[in-house]
């Protein structure tokens, strides 16, 4: 789906997955360079499993869109893709995701937590920058490259999760003028290696944490009858059911037993 005068666009639309041009098909794969670029009232955008590529600047600026749900074949999000969405409540990533560009969340002053899948290898300069409401972030061992100033003025960062027993070395900007009580989350096997390295030693505190019993779940495909309780790692109580959460850890208590989750 090439970049087209879309900026009209309003409310909720669905991308089909093929199109038809005279007597010709042609499956949907990819979102164009600014397709919906500052579409302002653009509330929610539907993508197809088609979908494998979105990007430079498909989404940015569309102000009025809360959800991200990104289709599972995609392996690339381009340069901006979503930045300065500001409605942007939560991100839903792929699995098969690899490469997260340059400053492709920047501005999403809404987005309150994210899961980088354990596919990805790259996250591009001030890729969350300026995330001023995101609380907890999820790192997984796959990372081999980071940028500059990929989380900077997150204002809000309480919880980092990397789950990686040789932690990567980087720019120490990364979490620069996050809040001083934030928490770096390790295996134990990391958590002296961490306090001797950038970006890691920022963090005051640096605390050992067992990512090996963590199950993964998806939040839509839980009973919302079923009984539970949901809580923070902090111990702060979230609500009864897994609907609606946004990516993160969480404990899950229903009855005397007791996990952690980590919703994507």
């Amino acid at each position: 789906m090439p970049g087209s005068n879309t900026a009209g666009l309003t409310g909720d639309i669905t991308i089909p997955d093929q199109i038809q041009d005279g007597e010709k098909t042609y499956k949907v794969t990819h979102i164009g360079k600014k397709a919906f670029y500052q579409c302002s009232n653009l509330t929610s955008v539907t993508m197809p499993a088609t979908i494998t590529t979105i990007e430079d600047h498909a989404f940015e600026g569309c102000t009025a869109m809360t959800r991200a749900d990104i289709p599972a074949a995609v392996t690339k999000i381009g340069y901006c893709a979503f930045s300065y969405c500001s409605s942007l409540v939560s991100a839903t990533l792929p699995e098969h995701l690899t490469i997260i560009e340059n400053c492709t969340f920047e501005g999403c002053s809404s987005l309150e937590s994210i899961v980088i899948p354990p596919n990805v290898t790259e996250i591009g300069s001030c890729a969350f920058m300026y995330c001023s409401k995101l609380n907890s972030v999820t790192l997984p061992a796959s990372i081999a490259e980071m940028g500059e100033f990929i989380f900077y003025k997150c204002g809000s960062l309480k919880s980092v999760y990397y789950n990686c027993e040789e932690p990567l070395e980087r720019s120490y900007d990364n979490f620069l003028d996050c809040p001083e009580d934030a928490t770096l989350y390790v295996p134990a096997s990391a958590v002296e290696k961490c306090k001797l390295i950038e970006p890691w030693y920022m963090f005051k505190n640096i605390e050992a944490f067992d990512f090996n019993d963590i199950k993964e779940i998806n939040a839509d495909g839980h009973d919302a009858n079923e009984p539970c309780e949901i809580y923070t790692l902090s111990g702060i109580k979230t609500g009864t059911s897994m609907s609606g959460l946004t990516p993160g850890i969480y404990i899950v208590r229903q009855g005397k037993d007791k996990q952690k989750v980590i919703v994507k």
